[in-house]
């Protein structure tokens, strides 16, 4: 008996990333809910205290920003705060990393070549240093309110 191997036309990427609006708030980690919040779609700022340690005196609206300048800020820092940019590319889906941005509400495919395969290996190498950076930061952040303080002042450095 002859057997029939199916055959991919296309090679399809799944997301590596959370589509975090599909999931119970309070679910999601602690960095999670600080950025989403910062991005005004969290925690009202009174909720703050309970939840994150402090009560911030001001915190910038995220039209506010300067998304190089914060870049630029986080450049200047010592690891783990120096990643904050890109942690927040992870959690807005804006990363530039075809395996982080992708949401469970999209679908993505490319046709089979050598070129597309590099590609995805090369995205898929970011996609892991970008997660590692998370990871960091996360445990850096978790552990200080102090720490979270200097997230938000960086976060208030970059407003236009």
């Amino acid at each position: 008996m002859e057997t029939i191997e199916e055959r991919y036309t296309e090679i399809y990427i799944y997301p590596q990333n959370i589509s975090w609006w599909n999931q119970t708030f309070e679910e999601l980690s602690q960095v999670e809910q600080f950025i989403i919040s910062l991005l005004n779609w969290g925690y009202e700022r009174e909720k703050w205290e309970s939840v994150f340690g402090f009560s911030p005196t001001y915190t910038a609206k995220p039209e506010q920003i300067d998304w190089e300048k914060l870049e630029q800020l986080c450049q200047t820092e010592k690891p783990p705060l120096q990643y904050f940019s890109n942690v927040i590319s992870i959690i807005d889906h804006s990363s530039d990393c075809i395996w982080l941005d992708l949401t469970d509400e999209s679908y993505e495919s490319l046709a089979w070549s050598k070129e597309n395969i590099i590609y995805l290996k090369s995205q898929w190498e970011k996609a892991l240093k970008l997660q590692q950076q998370m990871a960091e930061f996360s445990v850096w952040f978790e552990a200080k309110v102090e720490h979270k303080k200097a997230a938000l002042k960086l976060w208030n450095q970059a407003k236009k």
